[in-house]
């Protein structure tokens, strides 16, 4: 099926180039590569389907689709160069309407002030705080509809990291307060 093309590439977050993706092939953005045209935000707009959610932690963080582009806009804001890549090419399909791999996601921290989520401070600079962020491998699971839109997206952290996973890893490795956030 077109729509779960896994191919390895991979799409950088930052706005600019061009994708090198066939039009009849649906590509994923975590896939090593170029820039989906226009960024990742207009990626994301085009093909995340109306009733998309993201979730984390094994549930306990869930986003529906405007909530997932908001929190996208805010990493980028902090994290201009933000990406998606996947360091094992393990794409695999499951079922008919889902793909799985594992995903390493990486950046720089500009300084700029960011929050996972609602209700929980800004991670401020801080001179501890690593400039170079990178999550613990992550599994991701996407689910597509049958127009190829992402219904669903699961990330679960792998066992074994330092505990950072989702947006709330960045916020961590950025010198965010754990205290201040949500309890599990």
């Amino acid at each position: 099926d077109a729509r779960l093309c896994v191919a390895p590439t991979q799409y950088h977050t930052s706005a600019g180039g061009t994708s090198s993706t066939p039009s009849s092939k649906r590509r994923l953005p975590a896939q090593d590569g170029s820039v989906p045209a226009g960024g990742i935000v207009a990626w994301y707009e085009k093909n995340l389907a109306k009733d998309f959610t993201a979730d984390f932690a094994g549930g306990k963080i869930v986003f529906d689709r405007k909530q997932y582009i908001g929190v996208t806009k805010d990493i980028l804001a902090s994290v201009p160069d933000f990406t998606y890549t996947s360091p094992k090419h393990d794409f695999k399909k499951k079922g008919k309407n889902q793909v799985t791999w594992t995903a390493v996601v990486k950046g720089t921290h500009t300084g700029k002030p960011y929050s996972p989520l609602k209700g929980v401070p800004p991670a401020k600079p801080n001179k501890k705080a690593p400039a170079k962020l990178q999550n613990d491998p992550e599994a991701i699971t996407v689910t597509l509809n049958e127009a190829g839109q992402m219904t669903k997206l699961s990330v679960a952290a792998i066992k074994g990291g330092k505990g950072f996973s989702g947006p709330v890893g960045f916020y961590l490795q950025m010198g965010g307060d754990p205290s201040k956030l949500p309890k599990a």
